[in-house]
Order: C-alpha cells, then sequence, then structure tokens
C-alpha cells in the first residue's frame, strides 16, 4: 500500500512540473517593471508569446472602464515589450491585462498621489534652425521652430555670445533684439525648458553681423562717409528636409513648410524684386495698392505640393490701405499673368503687422489693398498624441481622455464629441444600438462601437478601424469622421501634434 502512495505522488508531481511548461508554450507571459506609479510616470510591460504575434494591452481601472488600449508586435523569438504612461483619468488599483480571447494574462499596478519627478530635458528635432530676420544696425529678430519634451515645453531662453538676454513664454517663438552695434558680428542661440526647470543643451544657433552704419558727422559740419558699404541682400536659400521641414526666413518674409510636404529634400530660396522687377509684373494700376515687398519663392524641387500647403507670413505697410479696404495676400499666375488673391490672416507681432495664407504651389507673392471681403470663418483644432491638453483656434482646452493611435490599423482615435462639436457638427449617442450619430449641413454618419460599418447619408461603407469607448468617452477614427465633415487634417510626426482645420 506504501508502495503504490509512493508511485502515486511520484506521477503527480511531474504531471504538476509538466503543466506550466505546456501553459507557457501555448500561452502569454507579463511582467511589470514596477507595482505602483504615480499619474504621467511611465511603466514598461515585457514577456513572451508566439513569434511575430500581435500583443494588445488594456489598462482597466475599478469601475471595469478601459483608460488605456495599445499593441504592439513581438519579434522573432516572442519577447515583446510595451510601454505605457499612467493616464490622468486612472486612480487606485490598475489592471494590466495583456493577449486576446481566452489567451490573457493580467497583473495589478497601483497609482499612487502625487506626480513623478520629471528629470528629462526638451530636445529638438533634427534640422532645428535659429532664424535671423529684420536686421538693422541696432536689431534685428529671431525665430525659431518649437522644441519637444515628454510632458511640455513650458519656455524658451535666448541667449546672446553665451549670456542669457530673456526668457519668453511657450508660445513666443520670435524676439526681437535691440541694443545692438552696428558692423558688429553677434551670435544667439536659444533653449527650452519644460514644467520641473530642466532645460535643453543643444538648442540652435545663428551668426549674424548687423549693417554698418552709413554716414558720420564731425568737425563742423556734414561729413559723408567715403566707405564703401555691402549692398544688402536680396535672396536667402536653405535645404529643407522632407522629413522635418523647416522655416526660411528673409527681411519681411516668412516661409514655413511642414514635415511631409517635399517629396525629397530640396533647396528652397527666397528672392526679394528690385523696384525695376516689381515694376513689370505689377500693373501700373496695382502699384498704387502694393503695400508690401514682391518676393518670389523658389526651390529645386517640385513647387507644386498637391493636396499639401505652407504657410507663407508677410509683413505690410498699414499707411497704404485705403479706407474700406483690407491687406490681402495675392500670388503672381504666371500663365494668366495677374495676381490673384488668396484667403489672408492678419495677425500683429512683436508691433509688426502681417499677413498670413497657406499655398499649394510657389510663385511671387505680394500684400495688396483690397475691397474688404467676407473669409469664411475657419475652425483649427489642434490635439496631441498621448495628451490631454488640446486648442480650439488658439484657445485652450483640457481633454478627459488622451488621443491615442490604434496600433494595428495604424489610425488615430479621438474623443468624438470635442472634435466634432469643435467642428461645428452635432453629436448624439443612442445607447440602445451602441451608435453615434453625427449630423453637419445636412451631412448625416452613424458608427457603430466595435463595428467597422459605417453609414455615410444612408449608404453603408467599411472603416479599417472600429469605434471604442474608452474611459467612458466615445473614440472614433478621426481622419474618417474629420473628411466626412469637410476637414483637412494633417500630422506631425516629430511633436505627435494634430492640426484638423475646416
Amino acid at each position: 500500500m506504501n508502495r503504490r502512495l509512493v508511485v502515486f505522488l511520484q506521477i503527480a508531481l511531474l504531471l504538476l512540473m509538466c503543466v506550466p511548461a505546456i501553459a507557457a508554450a501555448n500561452g502569454i507571459s507579463m511582467e511589470l517593471n514596477k507595482n505602483a506609479a504615480s499619474i504621467g510616470e511611465s511603466v514598461t510591460v515585457t514577456g513572451k508569446t508566439a513569434p511575430t504575434a500581435w500583443v494588445p494591452i488594456k489598462v482597466v481601472d475599478e469601475a471595469q472602464n478601459i483608460v488605456l488600449f495599445e499593441a504592439n508586435k513581438a519579434d522573432d523569438s516572442g519577447d515583446y515589450r510595451i510601454e505605457f504612461k499612467v493616464p490622468a483619468v486612472a486612480s487606485g488599483t490598475l489592471t494590466i491585462v495583456v493577449g486576446e480571447g481566452s489567451n490573457v494574462t493580467a497583473k495589478n499596478l497601483t497609482v499612487v498621489t502625487g506626480a513623478p519627478i520629471d528629470t528629462i530635458a526638451p530636445t529638438w528635432p533634427s534640422g532645428s534652425t535659429l532664424n535671423v530676420s529684420d536686421v538693422t544696425r541696432t536689431g534685428l529678430t529671431l525665430e525659431w521652430g518649437a522644441a519637444v519634451d515628454n510632458v511640455k515645453v513650458t519656455g524658451y531662453r535666448i541667449y546672446k555670445a553665451g549670456t542669457i538676454i530673456e526668457t519668453v513664454g511657450a508660445s513666443n517663438r520670435t524676439y526681437n533684439v535691440t541694443g545692438l552695434s552696428a558692423g558688429t558680428t553677434y551670435t544667439f542661440k536659444v533653449e527650452a525648458k519644460d514644467a520641473t526647470g530642466n532645460w535643453s543643451t543643444t538648442g540652435p544657433s545663428t551668426t549674424v553681423t548687423t549693417v554698418k552704419a552709413g554716414s558720420g558727422s564731425g568737425g563742423g559740419g556734414a561729413r559723408v562717409d567715403k566707405t564703401p558699404t555691402t549692398p544688402p541682400e536680396t535672396k536667402v536659400s536653405k535645404l529643407i528636409s522632407a522629413t522635418t521641414g523647416g522655416i526660411i526666413s528673409f527681411e519681411h518674409l516668412t516661409v514655413e513648410i511642414p514635415a511631409g510636404v517635399l517629396p525629397e529634400n530640396a533647396e528652397v530660396s527666397a528672392v526679394k524684386l528690385t523696384s525695376n522687377e516689381a515694376n513689370e509684373v505689377v500693373p501700373e494700376g496695382m502699384r498704387l495698392k502694393l503695400c508690401s515687398d514682391v518676393y518670389e519663392i523658389t526651390t529645386t524641387g517640385n513647387r507644386d505640393f498637391g493636396n499639401q500647403t505652407i504657410t507663407i507670413k508677410l509683413s505690410y505697410d498699414s499707411s497704404k490701405i485705403a479706407v474700406q479696404e483690407q491687406p490681402v495676400m495675392h500670388y503672381y499666375d504666371e500663365s494668366a499673368g495677374k495676381w490673384v488673391a488668396l484667403e489672408t490672416a492678419l495677425v500683429q507681432e512683436n508691433g509688426k503687422l502681417y499677413a498670413i495664407t497657406h499655398v499649394k504651389h510657389l510663385t511671387k507673392f505680394a500684400v495688396f489693398s483690397t475691397i474688404a471681403i467676407k473669409v469664411p470663418d475657419v475652425n483649427v483644432v489642434k490635439l496631441t498624441i498621448g495628451q490631454l491638453s488640446a486648442s480650439i483656434n488658439g484657445k485652450l482646452y483640457t481633454l478627459d481622455v488622451e488621443p491615442y493611435i490604434d496600433t494595428k490599423a495604424g489610425r488615430t482615435l479621438v474623443p468624438i464629441r470635442f472634435i466634432s462639436e469643435a467642428l461645428g457638427a452635432g453629436v448624439e449617442w443612442i445607447p440602445d444600438a451602441r451608435q453615434v450619430k453625427i449630423t453637419d449641413a445636412g451631412k448625416v454618419l452613424i458608427l457603430t462601437i466595435g463595428n467597422r460599418n459605417v453609414l455615410v447619408d444612408g449608404t453603408q461603407s467599411t472603416i479599417d478601424c472600429t469605434p471604442e469607448i474608452v474611459a467612458k468617452r466615445t473614440f472614433l477614427p478621426l481622419r474618417f469622421v474629420s473628411e466626412n465633415l469637410g476637414a483637412q487634417v494633417n500630422y506631425e510626426d516629430v511633436t505627435k501634434e494634430i492640426v484638423v482645420t475646416r
């Protein structure tokens, strides 16, 4: 009897040793790099599954709401790694679930109070430059692109010859330098700061020489300075990366080229036409209406950008604007030999007036005094992947849940009520059918949670990413909804910023 008991125990022990091995071979494992984390703190999930398999991860709160969803692909050995930040809506204990169907595993993560200390300084995108314009004997204007940060950039610091001369907020990316000496060479640099006080150290810099003094006095009367002066530059060129885009500035003109607009790296040039050159393209009857210099913008690549746009900002002389008229940017239609008005926005920066427009091609540009016309209202909505901050026409808002990317479909999902209402559309939730109904100027879109079939004005079509509910908010594919509402969507890879214009 004792011998039978020993044999039985040996068989049971062997089974216990084999069962975990079998489960590991057919299942999925998971490890967290920490058991507790603060809101905004990064958590890394690692484990093993089938080779090259997609690994979805869901973060579920105590009320069983999915507050975060991401996915990543395992490597050829079955190892996977997913990193996420604890969302702002989280509290208490979160359940981290990886896998799908019956092939899942889960672990708990405790959300602790208090934000983690941010020790990562802002960084600068590749190709960032510090541009100079409006150079005079005693001053100039500096302009730079945005730095990026793991949390948020909160300000910039401007240096002259290694000494801090000014600190500005994150929304200010231009600065007027004054009090310089004529004919003197200066080096300027800009660095970025985050909310914790971390400063970047690799910001863009530039070296520039102010305009030489052209006259002097003394000895009882005016004296003409016979020293030859260098003629002012009339052209500036810059190599622009197709991947990162860039900014080119020259005197009163700024051209901003977003990432992805150029099909390949190209040199972009801006030339200020002389008076004689301008007279050749500006008819005599329009010369009295001209209230800016005439600039020609060219490129070594294709000067037509399809559906993509670049931004042109040109300062103008307000004293030349006639009564009941307004400054309007125009482009020169070379085939028709005439100037064509563009939709123009007007802004004031650092005491100067600018006309701003968006164009899909390069040619000559100028600002003319034009009879006031009604320009349609334009809504500009900005969101950032993984961040709660958003804006509508420059006014800041805070979202309940961050926009995220469905990595399987490669689509961006956003809280639909915010984006639809920002574009002027109506949103209705139909609880029994778990559907979202969006109406706009007679157009009706109906999308169903978890279903790829959609209705557009009664016609069924299929999308490649299903609508989801995350943290009690309905998330829909941004590009599908926006473009069906007549909006344009642009995505900046470096900053992960989404800009929706309508």
